[in-house]
């Protein structure tokens, strides 16, 4: 993954760390449930997302618009902190942080340094993630749980609903406000039981994607996160059905 050239970035020490915990949510019912095991809550572009604002505010939890996947970016600008998914969107974020998605496809430390934090890539391996953390100097955010978003569409014709394979695997869709249709995993990516190695390394924030997802699941996961208690895999597992740690162990 990192080369051997002139230009290879050198070695960074980032000692180990306590990374912070970053909450997706796309509802006030989701974000009312976990803001106290917060530090920043990221927060899908909606109806509710001022009052969202204004609660986090309240609660004095860093807040983050989520942008939508696609959208032009001179129709739209943030004067506040907003996270992008595309190079595009770098015009609508106004005065505020700007956080990149794993959707920036972050792979490698040659990733330009010019964001306040960036995802890595949900393809990454585990000594991937450790190269990396080795030799960028940015603050990194690793995905931890969530349904990793598969595919995004504009088909005017695709709604709510669940699609299933051959195998029988489901993969939830949910229709945004913004007509854009998002097709989800089949199962939840979940590392809780990693959240010391990825300290070690040096990671700095773990993303907590709880979009779309009842309450109580979502407090339940929030508060395994945040006391760091990996006993609870098992009952996050029979709460969310199929689980998996992605690409972290056996890279793609």
């Amino acid at each position: 993954m990192i080369g051997t050239s002139k230009f290879e970035p050198k070695i960074t020490v980032r000692g180990k760390s306590e990374p912070e915990l970053s909450f997706y949510v796309s509802s006030l019912k989701t974000l009312n449930s976990v803001i106290r095991y917060a530090d920043r809550i990221y927060f899908e572009m909606n109806g509710e997302t001022d009052e969202a604002q204004r609660v986090c505010k309240k609660n004095e939890k860093e807040f983050v618009t989520i942008l939508p996947r696609f959208f032009p970016s001179l129709d739209l600008v943030i004067n506040d902190n907003a996270m992008i998914h595309n190079p595009g969107q770098m015009s609508s974020a106004g005065t505020g942080k700007t956080f990149g998605s794993y959707h920036m496809n972050m792979f490698n430390s040659m990733f330009p340094n010019t964001l306040d934090q960036v995802t890595l890539s949900v393809e990454l391996s585990k000594k991937e993630i450790k190269e990396i953390c080795d030799r960028y100097r940015g603050r990194l955010e690793q995905m931890v749980f969530g349904r990793i978003e598969l595919m995004v569409t504009r088909d005017p014709e695709m709604a709510s609903c669940t699609l299933t394979d051959e195998k029988g695997y489901q993969f939830p869709v949910y229709r945004d406000e913004h007509g854009l249709s998002h097709i989800l995993n089949s199962a939840d990516l979940l590392l809780l039981d990693r959240i010391d190695e990825l300290s070690s390394m040096g990671i700095d924030s773990m993303g907590i994607d709880l979009r779309k997802r009842p309450a109580e699941v979502a407090s339940k996961v929030a508060k395994a996160f945040f006391e760091r208690d990996a006993g609870k895999k098992g009952e996050i597992m029979e709460m969310c059905g199929g689980v998996t740690q992605g690409h972290y162990m056996r890279g793609v």
